[in-house]
């Protein structure tokens, strides 16, 4: 991942992703064969996202052995069933368009956010934010939502999330 984010505006800090790990307000969720071998890893976060509360996917980090075989579909479906169920409004999480393997969430039904930053001549932004809205609170998703309070668009400090 670190290569990822040093291809991009972002860069790497050692210290930030750190600090984004082991925040307080992180759950994870962990996959692992049944001899112990890790797989892969969630790092998610229950949030508010414009007065939303929404399962914020920081990060989906696989192990490449694993990559196109089902592990991150399966594990993006939990991720929704909690967030869900726990009455989340949306899933949303941040992909860096250089990420090859990023393509997938669309393929889930996952759509470009309104916080996502559009692209302009003045600034190109190395990633999209994606959202996944829970059908069954559709309706009561209020309209002003829907528009871009964040600052310049963007729902974060620029680390972090799903890549």
């Amino acid at each position: 991942m670190q290569v990822k984010y040093e291809q991009c505006t972002w860069g790497w800090s050692d210290q930030k992703k750190l600090d984004e790990l082991t925040d307080e307000r992180a759950w994870y969720l962990i996959a692992k064969c049944i001899d112990g071998t890790y797989l892969g890893f969630s790092h998610f976060r229950f949030d508010m996202d414009d007065g939303l509360e929404v399962l914020y996917c920081y990060e989906l980090q696989l192990e490449p052995f694993v990559h196109r075989k089902g592990l991150g579909k399966f594990m993006m479906q939990i991720l929704e069933l909690v967030g869900f169920k726990n009455n989340m409004k949306k899933v949303v999480l941040t992909v860096l368009k250089n990420n090859q393997y990023s393509k997938f969430f669309k393929a889930m039904g996952y759509e470009l956010d309104e916080t996502s930053p559009v692209d302009d001549e003045e600034e190109s932004y190395p990633y999209e934010i994606l959202s996944k809205i829970n059908k069954r609170l559709a309706a009561t998703i209020p309209s002003s939502a829907n528009g871009r309070n964040h600052l310049n668009g963007h729902c974060c400090t620029g680390h972090g999330h799903c890549h």
